[in-house]
């Protein structure tokens, strides 16, 4: 179950992404959200999906996730179990009326770290062992 650190102060619409994702890129992602969310629930793997796309509409943030990484894609790249979870999950968010179940998060970490960086930005919710942050405003 998703958490929530504080009352959204969203109405729940979703900004648009600065362009479409390609389908490279949607790989990308959905290896990124198997790596990290490794054993974790469907609903964290939501939770990371849209971490990542909130990333990528974020001003001035093209996640490196965007960028293809060594070993992460190939011409022969099978669709395994772990990738079909992570496409799951990146379709999911990209879907018409999906809502952010990270309230706009572009920042998370494991529950048992403490990153400088979330001393300055604004806890929004606990999905697994994962906490998910927004700028403050």
């Amino acid at each position: 179950m998703i958490q929530f650190a504080a009352q959204s102060e969203t109405t729940g619409e979703v900004a648009p992404l600065p362009r479409p994702v390609t389908c490279r890129e949607l790989i990308v992602y959905a290896r990124a959200v198997d790596y990290f969310g490794r054993g974790q629930s469907a609903e964290t793997l939501q939770a990371l999906a849209w971490v990542l796309l909130n990333r990528r509409r974020s001003v001035g943030d093209e996640s490196a996730y965007a960028r293809p990484m060594p070993g992460y894609l190939g011409e022969y790249d099978q669709v395994d179990a772990h990738l079909a979870r992570g496409l799951g999950a990146m379709a999911q968010a990209l879907s018409p009326g999906a809502t952010d179940p990270t309230c706009g998060s572009t920042r998370f970490h494991h529950h048992h770290e403490c990153p400088g960086w979330a001393a300055h930005m604004q806890l929004q919710a606990i999905a697994g062992s994962y906490l998910f942050y927004s700028q403050k405003f």
